[in-house]
């Protein structure tokens, strides 16, 4: 069973380009971090993949099936999903409750 396969991402915003040409692989059983400076692009990239924005170009598989272009709720039911650090997360839940 492969993991997650991204390839060339693109996301504008606007006229501005927040993310070009971002592939990388991460098979079944790896761990994987996106790290950077602020404004490079880690929650355009997440968001990208949860479904909640929109790819300009590109392509993102999980397990062989097209993530791009998918509504956020049909990704939550093949269990992607985007939790948001800061205002948005309720502490007194458990990560699964939020």
């Amino acid at each position: 069973m492969s993991g997650l396969q991204v390839s060339a991402l693109c996301v504008s915003h606007g006229a501005i380009a927040a993310l070009r040409g971002i592939s990388f692989s991460v098979e079944v059983g790896q761990l994987a971090a996106v790290i950077g400076s602020n404004g490079a692009g880690k929650t355009t990239l997440l968001r990208a993949l949860s479904g909640l924005n929109k790819a300009t170009s590109g392509s993102a598989q999980w397990s062989e099936c097209e993530m791009l272009g998918a509504r956020p709720d049909a990704l939550v039911r093949r269990g992607i999903s985007h939790v948001s650090e800061g205002k948005s997360v309720i502490p007194e839940l458990s990560v699964k409750e939020n």
